[in-house]
């Protein structure tokens, strides 16, 4: 059995770096990509995504969410999950997906076991209008639960 050692904080670079890097690199082309059932695709280039991330990242800052805090994403799987994912690792933050259809007495037994700092309760169409504020740089946080949670 091979044991492997972590890197240390020297070499961590954040996942909101690596996305600035990529958005700087690959600019318009694709990052990620959906197709509903209906057919409909919708697509972000690299740039696209920093940008709103920063944005989103920006708002969930203002709403407190700060390194190693947790934010409970209960949203569909979507572009917005996506770049709200992306936006707690600009913070330094832990995504924690749950599902969204979860009946309310379940939900809340949930949130109340994660304890995030911050949750999206409501469909993508209120993430979509958070990101109309202004764009957060590029930042180096690095959680303190990259290994684990």
């Amino acid at each position: 059995m091979a044991i492997t050692q972590a890197r240390d904080d020297s070499e961590s670079i954040s996942y909101g770096r690596r996305v600035a890097r990529l958005a700087l690199t690959k600019g318009a082309e694709p990052a990620v990509s959906e197709v509903s059932v209906t057919g409909q695709h919708r697509s972000l280039s690299w740039h696209e995504l920093d940008e709103m991330a920063g944005r989103l990242a920006t708002t969930l800052q203002q709403e407190g969410l700060g390194c190693g805090d947790s934010l409970a994403i209960c949203l569909p799987n979507c572009l917005e999950h996506f770049v709200a994912d992306v936006a707690a690792w600009k913070l330094g933050a832990i995504p924690v997906a749950i599902r969204w259809d979860l009946p309310e007495w379940e939900l809340t037994r949930l949130l109340d076991v994660v304890a995030p700092r911050v949750a999206f309760r409501n469909g993508p169409d209120e993430v979509t209008a958070r990101t109309a504020f202004t764009a957060l740089p590029a930042s180096d946080i690095v959680s303190p639960h990259r290994f684990s949670v």
